[in-house]
């Protein structure tokens, strides 16, 4: 009975440690649509570091763009740029389309999918991919900051 209890509670502690952190990243989810909302200035940066990332992935001469239907017009000012710095980087002309038949959904944040010419080669490098794989390697380290140290895992601490 006393093993029962003793696991229950340390359930229930995990649960409560998992919503809390989740509730963290809804924020940050939450704070990344404010920003694709209000189309600041960085944003179009970060979107042009998120395409030219995923182009260097592909490493095509030519290649698709799937994006959300709100950053087409400012990808396509972009496209020059992008072309001159992907040109300067590893020396291939690039041909940058953008795919008017495949939208992202409205439920992502921002970012882009870039394809190959015949669609073999996809890199999904949208906020929202960004960001689940960001929290899967810092879980550890919010765990830390929110709850302290847990004396199970030395191979987080400071040596």
């Amino acid at each position: 009975m006393t093993t029962t209890r003793m696991t229950n509670a340390r359930l229930e502690i995990l649960n409560t440690r998992d919503k809390y952190i989740k509730s963290v990243l809804a924020d940050v989810n939450k704070e990344l649509l404010k920003m694709r909302n209000n189309r600041l200035c960085y944003y179009q940066e970060i979107l042009k570091q998120l395409i030219l990332q995923a182009m260097y992935q592909v490493l095509e001469q030519e290649v698709s763009l799937i994006l959300i239907s709100d950053d087409e017009k400012y990808v396509t000012s972009m496209i020059p740029e992008l072309r001159q710095i992907y040109l300067a980087n590893t020396g291939i002309n690039v041909k940058i389309n953008i795919d008017k038949s495949i939208k992202l959904p409205t439920q992502e944040i921002g970012g882009v999918v870039v394809t190959g010419k015949s669609r073999r080669l996809i890199v999904e490098n949208t906020l929202v991919v960004r960001l689940l794989n960001l929290t899967q390697q810092a879980i550890p380290i919010i765990c830390t900051g929110l709850f302290g140290l847990n004396p199970t895992r030395t191979y987080l601490r400071d040596t």
